[in-house]
C-alpha cells in the first residue's frame, strides 16, 4: 500500500488503460475522481490532473484530501478507459507521533500569534512554553510554532513568530516534546547564592549538575564552550537548578581572568540578565535573557 504523510501535498502517478484491450495505456482522458477518507462513504474530489503521457497521470492531491488518518480510497474513472481504484494508507509524520506528543486536541479559536488550546488543556500557567505546537490538519495545517507563552484560564498559547494561517476551531494540533536550554543545578537542594568569578579551576562536576562550592568549574564549563570571552556571576540556585545570574561579555581573556565576584565595570562589552524557572525540579519552563548594558 501506498504512504501519504497527514495534511501535507503530493502529487501521485496513476496509469489508466484501455477498456478495449485493458492493456494499452490511455491517453487524452477527462477523469473523474471520487475519495473515501478512513472508510467513510465516496464523495467527488477534484485535484489537479496532469496527462504525462503513455496513459500515465499526474493527481496534484492537496492537504484537504490527506487530511484524515487511515486509509484514503480513490475510484477513478474516464470514457474508453477501465475504472481505476487506488488506496494509500495516510499517515502521521514522525515529529507528530506519539512518542513526541505531550498533548493533542482540537483548538477552540486562534488568532496571529496565537491558538487557543482545547478546554481539557492544563490550568497552570507556562506549563506549555518551550513545546512546539504543530497544526497536522484543520485550517493551518502544516505550520509549526514554539510556544513562548501560555495561559492557563484561558488556554491561550503564544507562539515566537506569526502563523502564515491562523488556526481555529477545525484545527487539530500536537504540543510536541523540545529540548530544554541548557541549566546546572546545584545538587544539594538549597537555596543559596553562588558568585562565579576567577577561580581556580579545581572543582568537579557530579551526574546531576554542580556540586555545592563548584564555582571554578562553572566558569571553566563557559570558558571552554564560548572561547573564555563570556563569565556567569551573581547566580541563584534552589533545589531545581539555576533560577538567576548575570551572564558577563567581555573582548578578550585578560579581561576574563581580572573578573571578580559581583564586579562591574570590569572591561564588559555588555551584561545580560537570565531567569529559569521550573515546572518540577529540574524541568526547566522559562527561560529569558534581558541585556542589561
Amino acid at each position: 500500500m501506498r504512504k501519504l504523510t497527514q495534511s501535507i501535498a503530493r502529487s501521485v502517478m496513476v496509469l489508466l488503460v484501455q477498456s478495449a484491450d485493458h492493456v494499452t495505456g490511455a491517453t487524452g482522458l477527462t477523469l473523474t475522481i471520487t475519495a473515501s477518507k478512513a472508510g467513510a462513504a465516496f464523495a467527488g474530489i477534484a485535484p489537479v490532473v496532469t496527462e504525462r503521457g503513455s496513459g500515465w497521470y499526474s493527481v496534484a492531491l492537496t492537504a484537504s484530501h490527506t487530511d484524515t488518518l487511515g486509509d484514503l480510497a480513490l475510484h477513478i474513472t474516464a470514457a474508453g478507459a477501465d475504472p481505476l481504484d487506488v488506496l494509500f494508507d495516510v499517515q502521521e509524520s514522525g515529529l507528530a507521533s506519539a512518542d513526541f506528543v505531550v498533548r493533542s486536541g482540537t483548538a477552540v479559536a486562534g488568532a496571529g500569534s496565537s491558538i487557543t488550546l482545547d478546554a481539557g488543556a492544563s490550568a497552570v500557567n507556562d506549563i506549555y512554553v518551550g513545546l512546539v505546537v504543530v497544526i497536522v490538519s484543520g485550517t493551518g495545517a502544516g505550520q509549526a510554532r514554539v510556544i513562548n507563552d501560555y495561559d492557563g484560564g484561558t488556554q491561550v498559547a503564544s507562539v515566537e513568530n506569526p502563523w502564515a494561517t491562523n488556526p481555529d476551531n477545525t484545527s487539530v494540533f500536537r504540543l510536541l516534546a523540545a529540548g530544554h536550554p541548557l541549566s546546572h543545578s546545584n545538587g544539594n537542594g538549597t537555596n543559596a547564592a553562588y558568585n562565579i568569578g576567577a577561580q581556580v579551576f579545581d572543582s568537579t562536576v557530579d551526574d546531576v549538575g554542580l556540586n555545592a562550592g563548584s564555582y571554578g568549574e562553572l566558569l571553566k564549563i563557559i570558558q571552554g564552550l564560548s572561547n573564555g570571552m563570556m563569565v556567569m556571576d551573581n547566580t541563584t540556585h534552589d533545589a531545581n537548578g539555576l533560577t538567576a545570574a548575570r551572564l558577563r561579555v567581555f573582548s578578550d581573556q585578560a579581561d576574563v581572568t581580572a573578573a571578580t565576584d559581583g564586579g562591574v565595570g570590569e572591561g564588559e562589552i555588555a551584561t545580560f540578565a537570565l531567569a529559569t524557572t521550573y515546572d518540577a525540579p529540574g524541568q526547566v519552563n522559562v527561560f529569558r535573557s534581558r541585556r542589561t548594558s
